[in-house]
């Protein structure tokens, strides 16, 4: 992720220490919301460039952009009218009307799909899209996020033949910001054991 990027994501408050409670349940001493990301138009404009750069150095095939519900939309999204690709999202849960569904959108204008999402944690949210879409015959081999945690997201979907492309990850976001002198040593030592700890239980 270039400098600029994170210099603004942490500025913005999207990267926060103190004592957070996960989706998981799990306890961790930061949290990384990019969210807000679209309400920083500069900063979202850099992100969504990171990322088509990634897909058009890898993906040479006609291909279309999904995204997980609700976080990975507007990133997906713009990526995919950016790049004049079809885009399609899959819902967290099927809708109980309609037609009751989880895809929403047209997969036939692509020969498969990359998942998009702005940060990788455990790896099912990403998973749930590429299952959905399978189920409906389509083809997903490649996933492109902005952020990932180091808990185990990349090697959960490289066992489902999903590669994993980051613009970054989060010990490497953590060690520029403290050797550029915005993060302290002390909190920077708290997440690096954090993240140690967490990667032995994975």
């Amino acid at each position: 992720m270039k400098w600029e990027l994170l210099k603004g994501i942490w500025e913005a408050g999207m990267i926060r220490l103190g004592d957070f409670t996960l989706s998981s349940g799990k306890k961790s001493p930061y949290y990384i919301d990019l969210r807000a990301l679209p309400s920083h138009v500069r900063l979202f404009a850099m992100a969504v460039e990171e990322i088509e750069l990634m897909v058009r150095e890898n993906e040479t095939e006609r291909i279309g952009v999904s995204s997980v519900e609700l976080s990975g939309i507007p990133l997906g999204s713009t990526l995919a009218f950016k790049m004049g690709k079809p885009f399609v999202y899959v819902r967290k849960e099927v809708k109980t009307h309609g037609t009751r569904g989880l895809v929403e959108g047209d997969t036939s204008g692509a020969d498969h799909f990359v998942v998009v999402d702005d940060v990788l944690t455990t790896g099912g949210s990403i998973l749930h899209v590429a299952t959905a879409l399978r189920e409906e015959g389509v083809e997903v081999r490649s996933a492109y996020v902005l952020m990932d945690r180091l808990q185990g997201g990349a090697d959960l979907l490289g066992r489902s033949g999903i590669a994993v492309r980051t613009t970054s990850d989060v010990r490497a976001a953590m060690d520029e910001l403290k050797n550029r002198g915005l993060m302290p040593a002390e909190q920077h030592a708290i997440v690096i054991d954090y993240l140690r700890s967490e990667s032995a239980s994975v």
